[in-house]
């Protein structure tokens, strides 16, 4: 279905570009077109002349023809057309002529107010003339490949350029075909209009990447053009069929063991990108962009980028992306970086080690890599140091009893009952200091931390993330907020949730996903968080 539609795609643009060149001219110039331009000595040519602008019919002159070429009769029209948005018009002029004698003999350049055609050479043969079958083809074909010598895995740029000289229909380009290679088609065509010597010509350019399967020579067989010449009105098509020639390509094995990329050009580059410029902070997205060009590569050829970041950095890989451009395969591939802890970070650089095909030596390309210093900013994660004020407390109080206990002489001996005695005031003495000390606690109102009404931001910036839908921010803030207080069954759903969303937005084919869950386990966090507050701002009505 693909292939027939570009058969007819094809066929319509040769169609109305032909169409248009006979009817539309050049802006502030004038055409000059015949139907031919190599003619027997009785043959008529039909001339179209055709300029910019309203004109009388009688403006055209035509008496400078008269020395070589018998001149029918001239018909005029004007006609509009639209560029760009904007109507302009032309007057056309339509004229039969007879060469006078054979030879060559010249249509001179005609004036129309401020434009002037091109003058045309006719080239007028004896009736009989051997010449008139050899006269030049309704469409000719050029081939040409970038290497005859390559290596195998090696892509090579192969062309195929139709000019085309008259109106054809059903028209198709065939691709070059060989046993040992694989052949895929680049892009579009690329066409193009002028006029050659009176006579419009079409150029349809095609180009074709061929990659050798197998070493040795191998034989390609060149593409070919094939369509049917319309004659006397679109009553007879006459086949037509041209052919590149074959092209015999040596093969050579790879140069060397392992990762095998050769190219005959190719170059690394990247791009860096943070959210506070120079002055980074834990928590800010770092965008890092990576761009390989390579020339003689196909895109399944192009290796993937491997880099080690250091354990306090996020990474988030998106897609890569390829375009062809000037011949290089270019390869784009972004990364989201993101500090999660502060200090100097290195970032890795990247080397890549290639085969230049045409110096037939290994070249290595490199990016360096870059040193960033990270601010320890709000979004850092806390220490834990409730093991060290536990501590503190702990030494605090037994440094108490040391005043109170009674010194005891190290060579005075103990009965049972004295020892007895002595463990029953350490112990009424803690208990009274626990006891006092409890009492204070239960008196001081609630008032958080600083560290929990950090912890508090974190949840409402989370959870403003989930609103917005944005993966990257809440893949950040998630790791930065304490959750060591909530119930188990819910700190595990928030973990699966928050995997799960990562994994939608970050894989290859980022699949859709809904926040609808995260939202909703989030309030069920605040309302524990909450629950927590109420507890403990009940404390002081306990009974003392």
């Amino acid at each position: 279905m693909n292939k027939w539609r570009m058969r007819r795609s094809m066929h319509s643009v040769i169609s109305v570009l032909l169409l248009c060149l006979i009817s539309v001219g050049k802006v502030f110039a004038a055409d000059a077109i015949v139907t031919d331009n190599v003619v027997s000595e009785d043959q008529t040519i039909r001339l179209t002349v055709q300029a910019e602008g309203t004109y009388k019919r009688h403006i055209l002159n035509l008496s400078p023809l008269k020395k070589d070429f018998y001149v029918g009769k001239v018909n005029s029209n004007v006609t509009s057309r639209t560029v760009a948005g904007k109507e302009t018009l032309e007057t056309v002029w339509r004229v039969t002529i007879g060469p006078k004698r054979t030879g060559k003999l010249r249509i001179p350049a005609l004036k129309i107010g401020s434009q002037r055609t091109e003058s045309i050479t006719i080239e007028v043969l004896p009736r009989n003339s051997p010449a008139l079958k050899k006269k030049q083809s309704p469409a000719t074909v050029q081939t040409s490949i970038s290497r005859k010598r390559a290596y195998i895995g090696e892509v090579l740029t192969y062309k195929i350029k139709v000019f085309i000289r008259t109106n054809l229909t059903q028209t198709e380009i065939l691709p070059p075909s060989g046993n040992k290679v694989d052949v895929t088609q680049q892009n579009g065509d690329v066409k193009s209009e002028e006029l050659v010597n009176g006579i419009p010509q079409i150029t349809v350019t095609r180009t074709y990447l061929i990659t050798p399967k197998d070493t040795g020579n191998v034989r390609l067989t060149g593409a070919s053009f094939k369509g049917f010449v319309v004659k006397n009105g679109g009553v007879t098509n006459v086949p037509l069929r041209r052919k590149g020639n074959d092209i015999l390509l040596s093969i050579k094995p790879p140069a060397r063991k392992g990762v095998w990329l050769p190219a005959s050009s190719l170059s690394l580059s990247q791009s860096w990108q943070s959210d506070g410029n120079d002055k980074v902070k834990v928590g800010d997205a770092i965008t890092r962009v990576i761009e390989l060009k390579a020339k003689g590569l196909a895109q399944s050829q192009l290796p993937e980028f491997e880099f080690d970041y250091p354990s306090s950095v996020r990474v988030y890989d998106e897609k890569p992306t390829y375009k062809l451009h000037n011949g290089y395969t270019v390869m784009s591939f972004k990364q989201v970086l993101i500090p999660r802890a502060g200090g100097t970070i290195t970032l890795p650089g990247l080397s890549l080690r290639w085969w230049n095909t045409n110096q037939d030596t290994v070249k290595t390309t490199k990016i360096p890599a870059k040193k960033i210093v990270v601010n320890g900013a709000s979004g850092a994660l806390p220490e834990d140091t409730s093991g060290e004020s536990n501590n503190d407390q702990a030494n605090t109080l037994f440094a108490g009893l040391s005043d109170v206990l009674p010194t005891i002489p190290k060579n005075i001996g103990l009965s049972l009952w004295q020892f007895l005695t002595v463990i029953f005031a350490i112990l009424w003495v803690l208990s009274t200091i626990l006891w006092l000390r409890s009492r204070k606690q239960s008196h001081t109102p609630y008032s958080p931390s600083p560290i929990a009404a950090e912890q508090e931001d974190r949840l409402t910036s989370l959870y403003q993330a989930a609103v917005e839908k944005d993966a990257v921010k809440i893949g950040t803030l998630y790791p930065l907020w304490a959750r060591s207080h909530l119930p188990v069954a819910l700190q595990k759903s928030l973990d699966a949730e928050i995997d799960k969303i990562q994994d939608a937005a970050f894989c290859p084919e980022k699949k859709s996903w809904s926040n609808k869950a995260l939202l909703k386990l989030l309030k069920k966090a605040q309302s524990s968080k909450n629950l927590k507050k109420m507890a403990s701002s009940l404390a002081p009505l306990e009974p003392g």
